[in-house]
């Protein structure tokens, strides 16, 4: 009876079928770590994820307001790339910035520093940078350019360590929000 049900379940996750008040896989709203609203590049379809913590990511059934987070974004022309020993080495070369008010900005100190820390560790060239700063915490959304995939990962940045975790990753869309509880 249980193989039936998460058979259901997984079909109607799969058609896109999503029943109202019901978050997959049993998850409880106290499980998340974080839940990130995603937009399907051209099309304006909103889709609302969440990573439990045990690590689990996936798809909401329901949608929620995004945290009031400051958004800047860093554009493909922040970053040169070029190959070196067969190896993608992006660089950062200018720390101009778009904030959420569509305003030119300069990165400060710390933004720079991931900046940095992005180009030191994608293996890809960047395309775009989105950095959600919420509450004093930075997740950046990077877009890369692989041949015939759009990836899109969303890493925190730990600012003691200097160091990125890959919280999500997708194919194909835009960060516009992220929430932390």
């Amino acid at each position: 009876m249980i193989r039936v049900c998460i058979a259901v379940l997984l079909i109607l996750e799969l058609l896109g079928i999503q029943m109202p008040g019901f978050r997959l896989f049993g998850w409880q709203e106290d499980d998340f770590v974080l839940e990130a609203v995603t937009e399907r590049d051209g099309s304006g379809v909103k889709e609302y994820w969440a990573r439990s913590r045990d690590g689990s990511t996936g798809r909401l059934a329901d949608s929620f307001d995004p945290d009031d987070a400051e958004v800047y974004t860093a554009a493909f022309d922040c970053f040169s790339c070029r190959l070196e020993d067969e190896r993608v080495v992006n660089t950062l070369v200018s720390t101009a910035l778009t904030d959420g008010a569509g305003e030119t900005v300069r990165a400060d100190e710390t933004t720079e520093r991931l900046l940095r820390t992005l180009a030191g560790e994608t293996g890809h060239a960047i395309l775009e940078v989105r950095i959600f700063v919420d509450g004093g915490t930075y997740y950046a959304a990077v877009k890369e350019n692989v041949n015939w995939s759009d990836p899109c990962l969303l890493y925190l940045w730990e600012r003691e360590t200097d160091s990125l975790q890959l919280v999500f990753r997708w194919d194909g869309v835009t960060v516009v929000g992220i929430r932390q509880p």
